[in-house]
């Protein structure tokens, strides 16, 4: 079945107004009995179109559904617009914890502060506020500590559809080679 124009204008216009990635699912619940097709051939077109025209939209999966971003090849220009802009950047010791809990989720504070070696209480809490970081559980082990976990706003904020889209230890030890940097496998390993 091919979608005709208005199925792919409709579902364009629903991930383009979404705050969030929306899935499949998602856009078949709100406009299933109005598209002419499943919503899932009328992405298919609305991709296919972007990716053959002269579009600086592209149709991406993330956090497990689907948003219009712009292509890579604009980056540069777009960061431009970033760096004007005022919007709220993360610190070292934000990205250092976020770095810990979305390679060793789920972890603990003591976790958390065993690999930094600084109290990462206020840092966490931010981290919360900000919605990246969430509590999924509780330890077994003794005193039974908080676990804590990244959340779909933090697979948003890094441009992820998951969290096995991490780069691998190894990737990140070569791009730290490359440009100089310490040892991170090390430093990491040192920490367990």
């Amino acid at each position: 079945m091919k979608p005709n124009s208005e199925d792919i204008r409709i579902v364009e216009a629903l991930i383009f107004s979404s705050e969030k990635p929306l899935s499949v699912e998602e856009i078949n619940s709100l406009v299933g009995d109005i598209l002419s097709c499943p919503a899932e051939i009328a992405m298919e077109a609305l991709s296919h179109r972007l990716e053959n025209t002269d579009s600086a939209l592209s149709l991406r999966r993330i956090a497990g559904g689907f948003r219009l971003m712009t292509r890579e090849d604009l980056f540069l220009i777009l960061r431009k617009l970033k760096l004007r802009e005022n919007q709220t950047k993360l610190s070292q010791a934000a990205l250092e914890v976020l770095s810990i809990i979305s390679y060793r989720q789920p972890v603990t504070r003591p976790d958390i502060q065993a690999v930094r070696g600084v109290n990462s209480d206020g840092v966490l809490r931010g981290l919360m506020e900000k919605k990246l970081v969430t509590i999924v559980g509780r330890s077994k082990k003794a005193g039974r500590a908080l676990l804590y976990g990244t959340t779909s706003e933090f697979l948003e904020y890094f441009g992820l559809n998951s969290i096995e889209d991490l780069p691998s230890l190894k990737e990140i030890q070569k791009i730290a080679e490359r440009d100089g940097e310490i040892s991170i496998e090390e430093d990491f390993n040192e920490a367990q």
